[in-house]
């Protein structure tokens, strides 16, 4: 679960903790205003999310289609020992396959940054467990990881 879906039931369990017939009609409604907030917050990111899945499936579905197209091309050029007469469809249609998917590079290169943040997550985190002598190295192995979240994330290192 994320950080941000956390914080949205953490704030469900902390609403529906706080009800009681003691419970002032004006503390019901803040509660209830902070919660509606977090779910439109939520809401809209699910929205971004499948909005960038959806062009992640569009390029893969041109990609798979190509692929199959040029593999019956190339089976049917085996099968007849001769090169298929419209060989320049052919290189033409699978050199699309080397065309850029920027949807799908972008996606990728989110996971690999959620990763290497994680890496540097949990670092910060057990700091204190490494000896001092080694301190030094484990700052570097941090930066590492904030620089190649960054630099994945498009940012400037």
């Amino acid at each position: 679960m994320t950080d941000n879906n956390k914080h949205l039931v953490r704030a469900g369990h902390e609403f529906a903790a706080a009800m009681s017939d003691d419970t002032p009609i004006i503390t019901i409604a803040k509660m209830v205003t902070k919660l509606a907030s977090a779910l439109d917050v939520q809401s809209a990111r699910s929205e971004a999310l499948t909005a960038k899945l959806n062009d992640v499936c569009a390029e893969n579905a041109a990609l798979k289609s190509v692929i199959g197209e040029c593999q019956r091309y190339f089976i049917a050029g085996i099968r007849n020992a001769i090169r298929p007469t419209n060989e320049g469809y052919l290189h033409m249609r699978c050199d699309t396959v080397a065309d850029e998917t920027p949807n799908t590079d972008a996606w990728v290169n989110e996971q690999r940054a959620v990763g290497a943040t994680r890496v540097e997550t949990n670092l910060r985190a057990c700091y204190e467990e490494f000896p001092e002598s080694s301190r030094d190295i484990v700052d570097e192995c941090i930066q590492i990881a904030a620089n190649a979240a960054a630099q994945l994330r498009g940012s400037k290192v």
